[in-house]
């Protein structure tokens, strides 16, 4: 069960990456938005306590309907929300 959330969870982050991207560049396209400069911050100490990992089936289940809505929206319209004239 853990493989499949890991397969599951690895598409979702490549396509939520690729996306972004592409938002991201043609927002810089269009208007020169930028993400300016970061700063990174390393902690000395971590706390590496056990993550309680309950897995509930239909709460998995209901997500990934979400994100199907959601990506089926994405790929239905445009950056503006115009809807895509596909004939």
């Amino acid at each position: 069960m853990i493989k499949i959330t890991l397969i599951i969870a690895s598409i979702i982050f490549i396509l939520l990456t690729w996306t972004t991207s592409k938002i991201m560049k043609e927002l810089n396209e269009e208007m020169g938005v930028s993400l300016g400069n970061t700063k990174v911050y390393y902690f000395k100490e971590l706390n590496c306590k056990k993550a309680d990992l309950n897995y509930d089936f239909f709460r998995m289940v209901n997500n990934l309907e979400v994100i199907s809505v959601m990506v089926y929206q994405y790929l239905t319209t445009d950056i503006l929300g115009r809807p895509l004239n596909i004939d």
